[in-house]
């Protein structure tokens, strides 16, 4: 978890942490992949739907939303239902 944190101030610039996109996506990835924290999967995989500071990739984000929503992510269960109404257009 402190991974992601770290991950979120430098990416938003917050608590006197100057904004650094390529080093926080670096933090969140790490903290998402260890597939542990439904919080660092869940915002991991909006960085690859949504391309910012990663090359965007539509599976692999929905992939790991889906996992970090099974983990009991209420974040993640919402990321799903917008996934499916706005990229799959299935509603």
């Amino acid at each position: 978890e402190s991974q992601r944190r770290l991950g979120m101030m430098l990416f938003w610039g917050q608590n006197g942490v100057s904004k650094d996109t390529m080093s926080a996506v670096k933090w969140i990835e790490r903290s998402a992949m260890q597939m542990k924290d439904p919080s660092a999967m869940y915002d991991y995989s909006l960085l690859l739907m949504k391309g910012q500071g990663v090359k965007r990739n539509y599976t692999q984000g929905f992939q790991l939303m889906k996992k970090a929503a099974a983990m009991g992510s209420i974040n993640a269960l919402n990321g799903l239902g917008w996934y499916h109404g706005s990229v799959l257009k299935d509603h």
